[in-house]
């Protein structure tokens, strides 16, 4: 395709995952059960962060485009998804940025932030919001990708 030609698309995902908090370590050796805890959820949120990738590269192939490649951005602990695709996009420099609207609403919005406006606000480059249908998963949650980058 002549999209293909002249831009690589990169599909990209956030993944977030809980931290088990490190109480007194010394104490009664349950340090080492919180870290394993804790490589066990970054382990889960790459899994599903890697298994919607895939989801949305076959949608994409079922188009008739191919996303040049998939990324998962692990969100390190401290800073928030749309913090990490910001500094993404700033490393990157594509020349659009693509990302999904959840639909998060005025109360969503409010305590967790949009990260489509986060973006459009602090990213270096254009930024394009699409309002996609989300996906629904065979658990009956839904998931919709953090964002595709063009570059040329």
């Amino acid at each position: 395709s002549i999209l293909r030609m002249f831009f690589q698309i990169i599909y990209v995902h956030a993944a977030e995952y809980g931290v088990a908090p490190y109480a007194n370590a010394g104490m009664g050796g349950g340090g080492a059960f919180i870290v394993d805890v804790n490589y066990q959820l970054r382990d889960e949120a790459a899994k599903r962060g890697t298994k919607l990738l895939r989801r949305m590269a076959a949608r994409s192939h079922e188009k008739g485009f191919k996303p040049s490649s998939l990324k998962i951005l692990m969100v390190p602990i401290g800073l928030s998804g749309k913090a990490t695709l910001c500094d993404f996009a700033d490393d990157h420099n594509p020349s659009l940025f693509i990302c999904g609207s959840r639909g998060l609403g005025v109360m969503g919005r409010a305590f967790v932030g949009s990260t489509s406006d986060y973006l459009i606000h602090n990213a270096k480059c254009p930024v394009m919001i699409v309002k996609t249908p989300a996906t629904e998963s065979k658990d009956g949650s839904t998931e919709t990708p953090n964002a595709a980058v063009i570059s040329a």
